[in-house]
């Protein structure tokens, strides 16, 4: 227990603001942030110059302080980028970014030295972010940092720099992989830790503190757990916004996002994460993505195969697997109606059977009666299709009718 408490101690924070009362402390950092949103100048490269000189001072402050002024300080950076933009267009100015030569690495054309000349241009704001956000921001706040990543690669897919995009989107997964490895190791450490433990003699009087300290870790591996699958989430979801990769480019980074979500150890969070990469395989248009781009990255059958692995996922799951077979269930319902060929109408039926099958088990609860709740929805969804389109609606052929009336007195009653 005393070399426990001093690896603790040794973790501790060792700058002076551990002695600020924490209010008084995030009340400065806040006021320090207003301050920061003061410095503007008309002129852009004179900006960046400020910019470079505020992240000196901010690099001094430390890891508790860092949390607080990175991130305005990056957001600072993308709307110096976005003002670089407006006024090389207003100029009829065209510079080379938007149309980045080929190169062997996304990693290596974006770390490469700057361009001759000295006028700032969005590349170089881009690598004073990346160099900020690869410092010891990621190891810090490494949820925070990938979200800023995100952030800036979105940036850059809306001005079409595919090779900045993807190294930034990269530089998420390399963060979000190596949160997801330590995490299992420390969980696993921390496993064994209390199984050694157990096996040896304690008193009385230590065993309620043990117990306490293992609590708190099976409370912190929860956290870990439910961090890890809120940032695959972020990450997944992202990226359907985006619009700029090649075919190449894209298929590779959605196979790491879907490797990601298949390590998750949760089978509830997998099956999650799962089902929600399914949508990468099969992107929906919007402003920037026409029909015919979105066909050119769909996938029929790797997505046919990514649902299948989110019910293997699901079918694992002892805790609210009902309600997973439902959710995966709209998954299917969705993609069925935007006319992906592989998902049939027998995929349809027998989901919906099974579901059928095992919905007598949910209990009262508020998981319970939800779970019902959205079952039924989703029948009413396809049974009022059948109707209003008659035989022209793709589920014309899917027998439903009893199934629906069924639902609805089982909701009555409960």
């Amino acid at each position: 227990d005393n070399d426990d408490d001093d690896d603790d101690d040794n973790n501790n924070d060792e700058d002076d603001d551990n002695n600020y009362d924490n209010s008084i402390f995030v009340r400065e950092q806040e006021n320090i942030s207003l301050l920061f949103q003061l410095i503007q100048h008309p002129d852009t490269d004179q900006q960046y110059e400020l910019y470079k000189t505020v992240r000196q001072q901010f690099g001094r402050g430390g890891k508790r302080r860092m949390r607080h002024s990175i991130p305005p300080l990056v957001f600072g950076a993308l709307d110096l980028i976005v003002r670089i933009v407006a006024k090389s267009r207003t100029n009829h100015d065209q510079f080379e970014d938007n149309q980045p030569k080929p190169m062997s690495s996304p990693s290596s054309s974006l770390l490469s030295s700057s361009s001759s000349t000295t006028r700032i241009r969005p590349r170089h704001v881009f690598v004073f972010i990346h160099q900020i956000l690869s410092s010891a921001y990621a190891n810090f706040y490494p949820e925070s940092a990938i979200c800023l990543f995100l952030k800036a690669a979105k940036l850059a897919d809306s001005l079409s720099m595919e090779l900045i995009a993807y190294e930034f989107v990269a530089q998420a997964f390399v963060i979000c992989e190596d949160e997801v490895d330590d995490a299992d190791n420390g969980d696993e450490k921390a496993n064994h830790n209390g199984k050694g433990r157990n096996k040896s003699s304690i008193s009385s009087t230590r065993s309620s503190h043990l117990a306490q300290r293992q609590k708190h870790k099976r409370r912190q591996q929860h956290q870990n757990q439910q961090r890890r699958f809120r940032v695959i989430s972020i990450i997944v979801s992202t990226l359907e916004t985006f619009h700029c990769f090649s075919l190449e480019n894209w298929n590779s980074l959605v196979l790491k996002a879907s490797q990601l979500s298949a390590k998750l150890k949760s089978s509830r969070d997998k099956a999650r994460s799962i089902a929600n990469c399914s949508h990468l395989y099969w992107p929906s248009t919007n402003d920037r993505r026409s029909e015919r781009d979105a066909k050119i990255l769909r996938h029929d059958r790797k997505l046919i195969k990514c649902l299948q692995r989110a019910l293997k996922a699901a079918n694992e799951c002892y805790e609210n697997q009902i309600e997973l077979f439902v959710e995966i269930l709209n998954k299917y319902i969705f993609f069925y109606e935007e006319g992906c060929t592989t998902v049939g109408v027998k995929y349809l039926q027998g989901l919906i059977c099974l579901i059928q099958e095992h919905i007598h088990r949910l209990d009262d609860t508020q998981i319970g009666r939800r779970t019902r709740v959205y079952y039924m929805n989703t029948l009413e969804h396809v049974r009022q299709k059948k109707k209003s389109e008659g035989k022209e609606s793709p589920f014309s052929r899917l027998d439903i009718e009893e199934l629906c009336r069924a639902s609805r007195e089982t909701l009555e009653r409960t």
